[in-house]
């Protein structure tokens, strides 16, 4: 097999695997297992470069074939090949390590609960529902910069009044996905933004005007909630449905 299908194995291995929706560790491990393989047997890497340069990055004085030109190389590829490996990782597994620590505390405490009670007080329809999650959610992910501690924070907190109110929980996914996801990459110091500005090299206050799509899903989930348009509501025999009937004590 040439040695250029076989550097597409590691890739295909994600991309299966998410498609296949397997458990995102595990399938990273794998590719970057097989990888090492390929890099040993195939292009004459020792253990100990591969291990280096996972932790510390690969540096093209690695390459030790004396048929390859370095000298001539275009110079983005050396911008490609070299990176930080997993210790240039570290400020951004640190955010993502307290930030957890953040909501643990928030929720053992209980102060979550009593937020949404007060929250919930002031809420009578399924537009001012959704126009408040995504309103938390824009405002908690700029404070914590976590996106996947926000989703658990506002999804916990929201899910069941959401089913309350004979909503999908789709719903809520949905709402999160626009006020979250898609806002991540707006604020510099969260984890997408500290990724698009390391690896574009471009600050986020220069691409942020052109990220339409990052600011505009806030937009139209608030528009969706108040039209009504694309809500999905709970059926009987829905996903959802033996949870509002346990919730509510009322059957449809």
């Amino acid at each position: 097999m040439p040695v250029g299908l076989l550097l597409l194995v590691p890739p295909v291995i994600v991309v299966a695997g998410s498609l296949l929706k397997k458990p995102t560790i595990p399938v990273m491990m794998i590719s970057s297992a097989v990888a090492v393989v390929i890099a040993m047997t195939v292009q004459d890497f020792s253990f100990q470069t591969c291990a280096t340069s996972m932790v510390s990055g690969f540096k093209m004085e690695m390459f030790t074939d004396p048929s390859l030109n370095l000298a001539g190389i275009v110079q983005e590829v050396p911008n490609l090949l070299q990176r930080g490996g997993m210790a240039s990782m570290m400020n951004t597994a640190l955010m993502a390590f307290c930030a957890f620590g953040f909501i643990g505390a928030l929720t053992v405490s209980g102060c979550l609960d009593v937020i949404l009670s007060h929250i919930m007080k002031h809420i009578h329809g399924t537009g001012q529902l959704i126009t408040v999650t995504a309103l938390l959610g824009v405002i908690i992910i700029t404070v914590i910069g976590e996106a996947s501690v926000t989703f658990l924070m506002i999804g916990g907190l929201f899910r069941e009044e959401y089913i309350k109110r004979g909503l999908e929980t789709k719903n809520l996914s949905r709402t999160l996905e626009d006020s979250i996801t898609v806002v991540e990459p707006l604020v510099p110091w969260s984890l997408a933004g500290v990724y698009m500005t390391s690896t574009l090299g471009v600050p986020t206050a220069q691409y942020a005007p052109w990220a339409c799509l990052c600011y505009t899903g806030v937009i139209f989930a608030i528009i969706w909630g108040f039209t009504g348009f694309g809500i999905a509501k709970i059926k009987k025999g829905g996903d959802n449905y033996d949870e509002y009937v346990e919730l509510t004590g009322k059957e449809l």
